[in-house]
Parts: structure tokens; sequence; C-alpha cells
């Protein structure tokens, strides 16, 4: 059986697998044969049905495909038995291989003609520019010379600073220090947040994620522990510090009171109206409860939603789902964690997104899980609070408990590509879920 027909195949839901399988075959090429690739009309209707399924984040049966497209069922599952999911990725590449080869056998042919009509340095010519050409795609136009490079850049920079000039909206850490020290975050890079267990790293970018969708940026927030809920209850008392009285104090109601009593109806009225500002930041944010996924079907989304995100959070890498099969095949899941950093920062990259990563640290500073993210991320920026009675700012807070970790703490910039190393003091306020520099 043709590789044409076996990819097709491995498109499906093949017998005894889960919806997801065929879709994290997909999601596992980093270059997807087209439609118009495959030359069997058979084959080329599975491929496209399926592509067309994928969009929407679903995949299809055999039975369904052959109800579908008017094909023998009996034949679908016959070619289903020939096909090995594993060797996915090498029916993809002998495709593109292949039409490669017709590509360049064509143009031998037209080499040919020319050279046989007396044509001999012409037929050469156009024989050098297709094989250069083909050689161009399958690099991806990843080498340029000084000049194209140049000129590139040039472009783009005088891009750069005309939106500048026109103030359009970029990412922004929220805080005047921590913007100077990383100027600009660049399409494509990733950013890792790392802190101990229960120092705030989730309010942070949840903060982060609140900010930016209300300034106009699109984003889609990827959490792995915090339900719908959680998340809501959280946004709803950072959004309370917006209320206050004549001189400044805050009126907004604390988590502890939204959590823990009984609200009157102008404390009721006090939540409607924070939610009523949140929802002014338009349809800028997407939230996805992801407990129970794997990384291949967070990614997944930030492909289907591409033409829409400027940038995603993951909440946090580490706590997604690992199959069996990975964690056989990358030796456990500090190796399965690694392959999902790459997986996002590979992500990132081919769309030209923004990622904001957290991870847990131990107690001592050091990663917890993989150490691949502050690796291949461009910029690694940690979390810390002080116990009560040893701040880096010396004002000691009594509210937090004495056997806690108290408000005064540093967010510190560990590693980045593009920008300083350093700390700047922070603050973290429970009662509202929020940091503050």
């Amino acid at each position: 059986m043709n590789s044409e027909k076996l990819f097709a195949i491995c498109l499906l839901r093949l017998p005894g697998e889960p919806a997801e399988a065929p879709l994290d075959r997909l999601n596992s090429l980093q270059v997807h044969p087209s439609a118009s690739d495959i030359k069997d009309p058979a084959a080329r209707r599975i491929v496209t049905l399926a592509y067309d399924l994928a969009k929407s984040e679903r995949s299809a049966t055999p039975r369904f495909a052959a109800q579908k497209l008017g094909i023998n069922e009996a034949d679908l599952l016959g070619f289903a038995d020939s096909a090995d999911p594993e060797a996915f990725a090498l029916y993809a590449e002998q495709i593109l291989n292949q039409q490669q080869a017709d590509t360049l056998s064509s143009a031998a042919q037209s080499a040919v003609s020319k050279a046989r009509a007396g044509d001999g340095r012409e037929a050469l010519d156009d024989l050098s520019d297709q094989i250069a050409a083909l050689q161009v795609a399958n690099e991806d136009n990843a080498i340029v010379d000084l000049h194209q490079a140049t000129e590139q850049f040039l472009a783009w920079y005088e891009k750069y600073q005309a939106e500048m000039r026109s103030g359009k909206v970029r990412w922004s850490f929220q805080s005047p220090k921590l913007d100077d020290m990383i100027p600009y975050v660049f399409p494509g890079h990733a950013i890792l947040i790392t802190a101990a267990s229960k120092i705030g790293k989730s309010s942070l970018v949840q903060q982060w994620f609140d900010y930016n969708t209300a300034r106009g940026l699109k984003g889609i927030f990827f959490h792995f522990e915090d339900s719908q809920e959680v998340m809501g209850i959280k946004r709803t008392a950072r959004q309370m510090i917006t209320i206050k009285d004549d001189n400044g104090g805050i009126l907004g109601l604390s988590l502890k009171k939204l959590l823990g009593s009984v609200l009157s109806k102008s404390e009721m009225d006090m939540v409607v109206h924070v939610n009523a500002d949140i929802l002014r930041w338009k349809n800028n944010c997407k939230f996805v409860h992801c407990a129970g996924w794997t990384m291949e079907q967070c990614m997944r989304v930030v492909w289907r939603y591409r033409d829409w995100l400027d940038f995603f959070v993951i909440d946090y890498v580490g706590k997604e789902f690992f199959p069996p099969g990975k964690l056989r095949n990358y030796g456990g899941p500090y190796g399965a964690a690694a392959y999902d950093a790459e997986l996002i920062k590979t992500t990132t990259d081919r769309l030209g997104k923004i990622a904001i990563v957290v991870q847990q640290e131990h107690e001592d500073g050091k990663l917890y899980g993989t150490r691949q993210t502050w690796q291949k991320f461009q910029a690694w920026i940690s979390l810390q609070r002080y116990k009560n009675g040893s701040t880096l700012s010396g004002t000691y807070r009594s509210d937090i408990g004495k056997s806690g970790k108290g408000a005064d703490g540093e967010i510190t910039i560990r590693n980045a590509n593009m920008g300083e190393t350093g700390g700047v003091p922070a603050w973290f306020y429970p009662e509202f879920s929020l940091w503050a520099t």
C-alpha cells in the first residue's frame, strides 16, 4: 500500500484508540502535507475530511469517513490493518519527498526536451533554478545572505518604530521596572515564571493576563488546577481594588469576605459592578480548564486560535497528563515534561505568539521537574516571599499569619536573552490575590 493511503488512514481514529489519538499524531508533525500533495483521490478526500475536522478538535472513525465520503467501509478497515500509527511521521515524510521528486522529474523532463531542441544552456539554467527552488523550500527559507537579512531587519524595525509611535499595545509585565528590564517581548518568545508552592505564581500570571487583555491583547489561559469558579472568584477579588473611598482607601470586598460571608444587597451589587467592568475587556479572553489534558491538546487549541490570539498562558508545566507511551519513550515524567517544554517553545516560535509558562520551584530555588524550560525559553522570572519578620522592605504584616509567608517579596529576572537580570521589590496581598511592585 502506498504512503498516501497509509498517511490518510492514520488520520482516522483506529480501532481501540481514543478520539484524540489522530489529533495528537497530526500535531506531532513539523510540516503537514497538504491535501493537494496527495495524488490518490480516495486518500486526498480522507485527508481533506480529517484536516477539516481537526480545526474543531474532532476526529473521524473509518466508519464515519466511509459514510461521509461514500467509500467502502471494509476497504478502509482493511487499510487500517496495514497502517502503523508509529510510522505516521515517516508516511508524511515519504509524501513530501515524493512531491519533491515529482517536481524534479518534471523539471528534468523539461530540460531534456529543451536540450534536444538545441537549447542546452537554457535547459541547464532551468534545471538549476528548479533544484535551487526545491532546496530553498526544503530549508524553509532558513538561509539568507547579509543583503537580504539587512533588508528584512530594516523593514521590520521601521514597522516596529511606527508601532511604538502609534502607541500600539504590546505585552507588559504591569510594572514599569520590569518593563524597563525586559523592554520588549518578541513574538515567538516564551517567558518562564517560577516560584515555590503557595507563593502566588498563579495569581501573578492571572493578574498579568487580566491587565494585558483589558488593554486589548487577545489571550488564552490554560489552567490545570483552578476551576472556572476559582478563576472567577480570584478575578473578582483582584478587580475589587478599583472600588475606593474619597481618600483612596479600598472599599472593595476581600477574597475572605467573598468566600466566607453572606453578602448584603449592596455588597452583592458591588460584585455585579466589578464584573460589569470586567466585561468591558470585550471578548479578548478565553479560559481553558484543562485538568487531565496532555500538552498536545493545549497546543492544538493554540493552533486552532492562531489567527486570533496574541499570547497564551500555561499554568503550569508538570501538571499536564503524561500518557504511558510518553513516559516510557522519554524516560519518565521529567523527560516527558522536557518534551512538552520543547513543544510549547516550537509552537510559540512557529506561530509568532508569546507564551507565559508557569513551573514549580523547590524551596531552595531550583526548578521542580525539567530544567529544559529555563534553558529553552527566552526569559526566566522567579518570585519570592519572605517570612514574617524577615522582609525585603522591613514592613511587618501581622495579618498574614506568623507561621506563613509574609507580604514582602521580590520578582527576580534570573535570565533574559533580551533584557537585564535583577530583582524588583514586590508585595503580595492575599486578601485580593494581587501583586504590587
